[in-house]
């Protein structure tokens, strides 16, 4: 585990560490657009226990994927553990993690997927799949991180290209690639940054796993 500082966090230039985030992908709920109907789209985390999506929901698996666990943990820092109590009363059947549980979804195996990525459900979205990713409040990401070696043997090199990384054409073409979301704000491409957004803390996540799987009811 690295330090981050994330883009644009402070109105100053990354001092206190070694990587900058250059483009975050966003965790929310996928769904089956065969299966739910329009008006039945969770739009807040209430939505998501909804008695209508009983048993009809796949589960990445928080023990595969650190930042998984890191929305659990802030779910329920939000809402208490009842919520994650809540979940675990929709019975949902548990996969390894949301690119397995894309495809069964895309099958109609299941109404809902949490969490996942909009990456992965687009790639499907492509072929035409009927299924869709949203994202709710609050909500973690993934940050993908760049820095420049303190050796590297091409410094200026480097500089330039982590210039291009932060530049909003950079954002622009790693927004798209990523299906992801900029500090820079709405670019061509990019997924709106959340105002409920909170920044990862990953191993604070993974001091909590044995309580969260517990609360889940998958340990």
């Amino acid at each position: 585990l690295f330090p981050s500082t994330t883009l644009f966090r402070s109105p100053e230039p990354p001092t206190d560490g070694t990587y900058v985030s250059v483009v975050t992908t966003l965790l929310g709920v996928s769904f089956n657009s065969s299966l739910v109907r329009p008006e039945d789209i969770p739009k807040t985390w209430e939505d998501v226990v909804s008695p209508r999506f009983a048993e009809s929901m796949l589960l990445a698996d928080p023990r595969n994927v650190p930042v998984y666990a890191n929305l659990f943990a802030v779910l329920r820092e939000r809402f208490g553990e009842d919520y994650l109590r809540k979940l675990a009363a929709q019975r949902p059947k548990l996969v390894d993690s949301s690119v397995p549980g894309s495809q069964q979804l895309a099958a109609g195996e299941a109404a809902l997927l949490l969490p996942n990525i909009e990456s992965v459900t687009a790639a499907l979205e492509a072929k035409g799949a009927p299924v869709k990713t949203v994202i709710l409040e609050p909500t973690v990401g993934s940050e993908f991180l760049a820095a420049i070696s303190s050796n590297a043997d091409h410094a200026e090199q480097a500089r330039v290209f982590m210039d291009f990384l932060l530049s909003e054409k950079g954002q622009t073409v790693l927004a798209q690639s990523f299906r992801g979301s900029s500090k820079l704000g709405a670019l061509p491409g990019s997924t709106p940054f959340p105002a409920g957004y909170v920044a990862p803390d990953v191993p604070a996540a993974l001091k909590q796993l044995p309580e969260l799987v517990k609360l889940l009811g998958i340990g």
